[in-house]
């Protein structure tokens, strides 16, 4: 793990923070990591080896904001699990806005890994 890993990502949640989320999310080696949490919002970065999904994920009470910050991903979104209703390419600096109860899955279709900064919007507490 380099140093950047290991000195700013972490949760630094709920206190104020600031930093510049591209490169931190360049810098991410984990495949999830929660950078901030407070009590209804949350930001995690994801690191998506070449060709590999998320997975089927759905969040009942739970917005979400996925943004790719590098890479290419092929985003599916279903109204039922594993039965895709529409799919889209997203390349680096675009968002998808996914409702609660919204299922989607996320594929890296580049050969570099992933880089994705995701919120989490919710009426819980992230601090269970």
């Amino acid at each position: 793990m380099n140093s950047y890993c290991s000195s700013l990502l972490f949760d630094h949640g709920p206190n104020p923070f600031t930093i510049n989320l591209r490169n931190a999310a360049s810098h991410n080696c984990n495949s999830c990591t929660t950078l901030w949490s407070g009590s209804s919002l949350e930001l995690k970065l994801l690191n998506i080896l070449p060709w590999k999904t998320t997975g089927w994920k759905q969040h009942p009470e739970t917005d979400q904001i996925i943004r790719i910050e590098c890479g290419t991903a092929l985003l599916i979104l279903a109204s039922k699990k594993c039965h895709p209703d529409s799919q889209k390419t997203l390349h680096n600096g675009d968002a998808v806005f996914i409702p609660a109860g919204t299922w989607y899955n996320l594929k890296n279709i580049s050969k570099c890994p992933l880089k994705l900064s995701l919120v989490q919007i919710s009426s819980n507490n992230f601090k269970n």
